[in-house]
């Protein structure tokens, strides 16, 4: 028999007194399977009763991953926004933002591109900077806006009970094959929705409310969903039973992968002909140098936009002068612009001090030296370069082509007759004056007659500006 030392029977001896007394302490640990960017359920605000709210997740051009979420509650009527930073961990809390106004249900949502993820065969949405905002207000009207924007603040309908916001599919091709972004809403039992798409020419408007009749009245409760082949759906409780309906699909080159060339010089051969030997003394130092530069290889179809100047301003310096011009494009542009200066003519010639580009406002910036007159017309012209590039089709990048705009002066348009105008003019009173008179008193009654001839009109310039 092997003997026990006393101190491990005094352990063990206490390990059973810990668990008959109930004194042992117990640790419960909850382990969810999660990435980093999952938002797991955790309360977004604490001690303040919450009865509806909305979530949306940022994902700018560019990033790999979700950067933000962003959420939008009602507080005892009052609508509140929150954000929360990705990775989603306990360092990362939600944090409030700021206040919109009182509601009585929200919705949040982003708009954005659907772009093929290179590594993957799937397709995400690429977000814009800032979500759009919907809520019913305390007058039953359904407000959107383009967040803390009340410059965009739009009333969609009137009379509205509930909403429901998603963000359906567009065709990376086809310009008009676009769901939009999706509110749908209760009015009166039935079930409605508007989009915010583009259209054929490219203009993204709001659409006119359309009924989804499928689902019929008596609705309680909307839920607008997406789905993964490219439908929307509409899912609502009814009298107890669930009822639900899908749009088409729009699936326009979206359902595949696209085709794909890698296209790269090798081999390169120099080929000089009908060469003529000119025999000259040399130091040994002669050389040849080969080289390619500005090579592209562009492939895009037909429907894909091109780079254009959608309008143009003066940069002001006060009522009278300006310093240059900012061409707004339709199309985003890479900021490397090398020598484009020597590429623009204006006219009336001025000399171009600077050009810049502007990410925010998508912009060329060209100033001029020196100031000039606002009361002329004034034309640009910028030849195409390869100094700088946009992207006309995903993944297709495309040197800048050439480009125009122009400027109205600003002047102020007095109208006159179209017939030629005439004065007329009389003379009231006139008086009759004799200088050195010599009377002759043998007469005895005299006559004087006047007329007046070669009367004018003198204008006065009181301004620069033409008449």
């Amino acid at each position: 028999m092997k003997y026990i030392p006393q101190a491990l029977i005094d352990k063990l001896n206490e390990k059973w007194q810990i668990e008959a007394t109930e004194a042992q302490p117990n640790l419960r640990l909850v382990a969810t399977q999660a990435t980093v960017n999952t938002l797991i359920s955790e309360p977004i605000h604490e001690d303040i009763p919450s009865a509806f709210g909305d979530v949306a997740i940022r994902q700018l051009p560019g990033e790999k991953t979700p950067s933000r979420a962003y959420a939008v509650c009602i507080d005892n009527g009052i609508t509140k926004v929150y954000e929360r930073h990705f990775p989603a961990d306990l360092d990362n809390p939600w944090q409030y933002i700021w206040t919109l106004t009182n509601a009585k249900d929200v919705g949040i949502e982003f708009n954005g591109n659907w772009v093929l993820e290179a590594n993957n065969r799937w397709y995400i949405l690429e977000t814009e900077e800032t979500p759009y905002l919907f809520w019913i207000g305390t007058d039953d009207a359904l407000y959107a806006q383009k967040w803390d924007d009340g410059a965009t603040q739009i009333i969609l309908d009137i009379g509205v009970s509930q909403i429901s916001v998603c963000k359906g599919w567009r065709s990376t091709l086809m310009l008009g094959l676009d769901q939009g972004l999706i509110v749908g809403y209760l009015k009166g039992g039935k079930v409605y929705y508007r989009a915010f798409c583009y259209q054929d020419t490219g203009e993204l408007i709001w659409e006119p409310s359309y009924e989804v009749t499928e689902l019929g009245t008596g609705n309680n409760t909307l839920s607008v969903f997406r789905t993964n082949d490219f439908r929307i759906g509409f899912v609502c409780e009814n009298a107890g039973q669930i009822k639900w309906t899908l749009s088409q699909r729009n699936y326009a080159g979206m359902s595949f992968r696209p085709e794909t060339v890698n296209a790269q010089v090798q081999n390169v051969v120099c080929l000089i002909e009908n060469t003529k030997n000119v025999f000259l003394q040399s130091d040994g130092t002669d050389h040849a140098v080969a080289d390619i530069e500005g090579l592209w290889f562009l492939q895009y179809p037909t429907t894909a936009p091109t780079l254009s100047v959608t309008r143009t301003e003066k940069i002001n310096v006060d009522a009278k002068n300006a310093s240059g011009f900012k061409l707004f494009l339709n199309l985003p542009i890479s900021s490397v612009l090398e020598d484009l200066a020597s590429k623009i003519t204006i006219t009336p010639t001025m000399t171009v001090a600077s050009v810049s580009y502007d990410s925010v406002l998508q912009a060329l910036v060209i100033t001029v030296s020196p100031n000039f007159v606002r009361s002329i017309d004034v034309t640009i012209s910028i030849a195409e370069s390869r100094g700088a590039y946009y992207f006309k089709h995903p993944g297709q990048k495309h040197p800048l082509e050439a480009l125009s705009g122009s400027v109205a002066r600003e002047i102020i348009s007095l109208y006159g007759n179209a017939k030629n105008e005439t004065v007329n003019a009389e003379i009231n009173n006139p008086r009759v004056i004799l200088v050195n008179a010599v009377f002759r008193y043998s007469v005895h009654k005299e006559t004087a007659a006047a007329t007046v001839q070669g009367v004018s009109v003198i204008l006065t310039a009181v301004s620069s500006l033409p008449i």
